[in-house]
């Protein structure tokens, strides 16, 4: 059963991270939420102590459950730590922002220096970015 965690809520000056998973029970599968933790900041020690009590109450998540994360440190580490053998994957759709933020700025980084920016150079960098992001895709449908 899929697990998900999405820590990119923020309601003022507190975090919400909201723990749901992928239910099976029903064809539509729709995600409903398991956890809620609420936090006024991002600290590896705040995720580490949730993880903890998830594992006191659910000891057994692991064997039945693959963790999706966005890929922040503090979660992926707390999970690592009580559920050292549940498999985490990346979200893909943070995953795909995160190869097109790298794509934008390590890939063009001596054209930036050299040229400058005009609708033509724009374009022809969205163009090359699209293509990068789209050979991934393929090569991670593979």
């Amino acid at each position: 059963m899929p697990l998900y965690c999405d820590t990119t809520l923020a309601l003022g000056e507190i975090y919400v991270f909201i723990l749901g998973f992928g239910n099976i029970i029903f064809s539509e599968r729709p995600t409903l939420p398991l956890t809620i933790l609420m936090h006024d900041r991002k600290l590896q020690s705040g995720h580490k102590r949730f993880v903890q009590i998830l594992n006191m109450d659910l000891p057994n998540l692991h064997k039945n459950c693959v963790v999706v994360t966005d890929s922040e440190d503090a979660l992926k580490n707390a999970f690592r730590k009580y559920y050292p053998t549940i498999l985490q994957l990346r979200c893909w759709n943070h995953g795909s922002a995160d190869i097109k933020a790298a794509a934008k700025k390590y890939f063009f980084v001596e054209q930036q220096t050299n040229v400058a920016d005009d609708a033509d150079t724009q374009a022809n960098k969205k163009e090359i970015i699209d293509h990068v992001i789209d050979t991934i895709k393929n090569l991670l449908r593979a």
